[in-house]
């Protein structure tokens, strides 16, 4: 059950622990995760709680003198009672009859007030609190704050697809690094008679490459792997057209690309390819990977952990993005966060841009939340960009390559935004007081 927790959720189940273990108490209580509750610095339960004249110190007092059992041994975690157990039920139930997809501190709320535990009536009727006021009150709120959400940019169903263009294969040929790739599979096609260059030569010529330590140090026999890559019975699994590169082959590029962009690089090198292909998990060099009993999963971890060497402005504006998705509640990564991640970032030229254009990340924050609201995936683990914020990391890819430049920066970022003129970010940038113009032209005089 609790993989449905809020994070705020989690935290007041571990407060409660705290009070129990504290209070010496031999299990955990409904009065304890109250008390709990009522501990939180933010949230709406908490709020009207407080509103009532009711402090945590005072609650606290009065837990002191419940009659419950005492815990004779050293516990670090504490079982639930019988009561507590029925009210993480309700809270679960209330989560689904209110169509939240987890559950937060208000249903834990709303579970103890419909249990009527006599301790917190008691409480209730101390502080003349109108517990049927509270109740829909609380109601009323948590369920408008987590309706059903749909991103705005989600609004043109097929406004974005996921294609490879001549431009991208281009753009990685430019690089002399993976154009290197590009001549070494050509030259494994054609030792082995094929037309076409295949996902199994693109890997060939990477294990040939430097980063091909990769193998060697997970064990593996590169000359026999690449013996294996080459023989034309694997072929029927990625080539089924006359283009010069197999249809899966040219996916393993495309996805090499995407890598590339996310990662806040303009070039494509070869830890991108071999990304790639194991992002695909298909075509014959893949297949290839697993008949060798090769470890994907490791493999993959050292891909990232080559990537993530780059530590690029772009990566640290997508994890503030993200950050600021969390806080929202969202899973969609939308073109308005990337501009809170550009603010956030603070020491590119797009932040100090907006800053002196007199945007500031509190009233960003605000007219965001106006625009796309709140939602209830506060757990959220994978977050899906927008089609609209991948077209704003396209539109920065672009600007960075023909800067010249090996890496996406705010400023390619926030000049991605603004040619995209649809977006959320650019309804954002406009209820601030700012334009296009001004913003082109403070990037113009940094540069």
């Amino acid at each position: 059950m609790f993989e449905k927790f809020t994070e705020k959720a989690i935290k007041v189940m571990t407060d409660a622990q705290m009070e129990a273990l504290n209070l010496k108490h031999a299990k955990l209580f409904p009065e304890h995760v109250f008390t709990a509750i009522l501990k939180q610095k933010s949230g709406i339960a908490s709020k009207f709680l407080k509103a009532t004249g009711m402090t945590y110190d005072f609650v606290r007092l009065e837990l002191e003198k419940i009659d419950f059992e005492k815990n004779l041994k050293i516990q670090e975690i504490l079982p639930f009672s019988e009561e507590l157990k029925q009210v993480l039920k309700i809270a679960f139930d209330k989560s689904i009859e209110m169509k939240n997809h987890s559950i937060m501190p208000e249903h834990l709320f709303l579970a103890i007030i419909e249990t009527k535990n006599l301790n917190i009536l008691k409480l209730f009727n101390s502080f003349e609190v109108d517990i049927a006021r509270i109740k829909s009150s609380t109601e009323r709120i948590v369920q408008k704050k987590t309706m059903s959400f749909t991103h705005p940019e989600f609004s043109e169903n097929n406004f974005y697809k996921d294609n490879l263009t001549q431009e991208n294969l281009n753009y990685i040929l430019e690089d002399e690094n993976t154009k290197e790739i590009f001549i070494s599979a050509n030259d494994f096609t054609q030792e082995v008679n094929l037309e076409a260059i295949g996902t199994s030569q693109i890997l060939s010529a990477i294990i040939d490459d430097e980063i091909g330590h990769f193998f060697d140090e997970l064990g593996i026999d590169k000359e026999k792997l690449i013996v294996e890559l080459n023989k034309t019975e694997h072929r029927q699994a990625d080539y089924d057209t006359e283009f010069l590169y197999t249809p899966k082959a040219r996916n393993i590029i495309f996805y090499a690309v995407e890598l590339a962009k996310e990662s806040g690089s303009s070039c494509v090198y070869p830890e991108h390819i071999l990304g790639g292909i194991l992002k695909s998990r298909s075509g014959s060099a893949y297949k290839v990977l697993k008949e060798q009993n090769i470890n994907i999963k490791l493999l993959q971890q050292k891909v990232n952990a080559k990537i993530d060497q780059q530590k690029t402005t772009s990566m640290q504006i997508l994890k503030f993005a993200k950050q600021e998705a969390t806080r929202l509640g969202h899973n969609i990564v939308g073109s308005e966060l990337l501009l809170l991640g550009i603010i956030l970032e603070n020491n590119g030229i797009g932040a100090n841009v907006l800053s002196e254009l007199g945007v500031n990340i509190k009233d960003a924050r605000k007219v965001v939340e106006q625009l796309i609201g709140y939602g209830n995936n506060y757990e959220a683990k994978n977050f899906s960009l927008s089609p609209r914020a991948k077209k704003v990391i396209d539109n920065a890819w672009v600007e960075a390559k023909n800067a010249g430049k090996e890496r996406i920066d705010s400023e390619h970022i926030l000049l991605g935004i603004i040619e995209e003129k649809d977006c959320v970010a650019n309804k954002v940038l406009e209820a601030l007081g700012t334009d296009a113009v001004e913003i082109k032209e403070g990037i113009k005089q940094r540069l």
